[in-house]
């Protein structure tokens, strides 16, 4: 656009250039003819300004619509360029707005998953409680004194968040070993004489019989979390053929109500 207003205006001024060189002409002949005279004719006094005239209109007129056509092209180039910064704000805008989504939407599914799991966890509490009650109900006078015990006691002083001591001894483990197996002789004889189990297999089999939750089983073995799930599931894949951690505490409260 702009070269086509550069072209017409150099257009034009070649056009009145041309025509004022005629005028020129015409005039310079008319005045050699009448040099000798030392006058020039008034008809063409009056076309050489006449000439000058046009010249000079044509001339602003030029002018003005160069400077008409680059303001307008001034203001469509401004024009654009707010566009396009409006565009790029825009598209920026959109990708926050996106990524801000994408977070909420993410806290969302996390704050349901973590409302689930205390859902979960809540209904696991009151299981428990549920076979406790039941246990209790059911407890024998031998139970009775197994529970009343200096050593049930102390493995189970490790339920308590502020325990502060060390795992049990060999002692300690001797002392519940002995006192379990008089108290549960049945199921004692399934996990140690009837199956060949490691000393921690049998270790865990006496607490998930004692109902000691995974954390206690944690503090009491000095374990962690795999650790525990390893040896239940190597030991209901002895007891049960089952390779399978989370069905051993099921597999033994069946076996041990059939054996009842």
């Amino acid at each position: 656009m702009k070269r086509l207003i550069i072209i017409l205006f150099s257009f034009l001024l070649v056009a009145c250039t041309t025509k004022i060189d005629r005028i020129w002409q015409r005039t310079d002949s008319t005045a050699k003819e009448n040099y000798q005279e030392d006058e020039l004719d008034e008809s063409d006094k009056s076309l050489y300004r006449a000439g000058i005239v046009t010249l000079l209109f044509l001339f602003a007129f030029s002018a003005t619509g160069m400077y008409a056509s680059l303001m307008f092209l001034h203001q469509r180039t401004k024009k654009q360029n707010r566009n396009n910064r409006f565009r790029v704000k825009n598209a920026r805008l959109e990708k926050l707005l996106t990524a801000q989504q994408a977070e909420i939407e993410e806290s969302y599914e996390q704050s349901k998953q973590n409302a689930v799991l205390a859902q979960e966890i809540e209904q696991l509490r009151t299981q428990i409680k549920y076979f406790q009650t039941k246990l209790t109900d059911k407890i024998t006078e031998r139970e009775q004194l197994f529970y009343d015990s200096d050593i049930y006691s102390y493995f189970s002083s490790f339920k308590d968040d502020k325990f502060n001591h060390e795992a049990p001894t060999k002692e300690d483990w001797k002392k519940m070993i002995s006192s379990f197996r008089k108290t549960f002789p049945n199921y004692y004889k399934f996990i140690a004489e009837e199956n060949s189990l490691t000393p921690d297999q049998l270790k865990v089999c006496i607490l998930i019989r004692l109902f000691y939750p995974v954390y206690t089983m944690q503090r009491i073995l000095d374990a962690d979390s795999n650790r525990i799930t390893r040896i239940k599931r190597q030991t209901n894949k002895k007891l049960f053929d089952e390779d399978s951690a989370a069905s051993l505490e099921n597999n033994l409260k069946r076996h041990q109500n059939e054996r009842v």
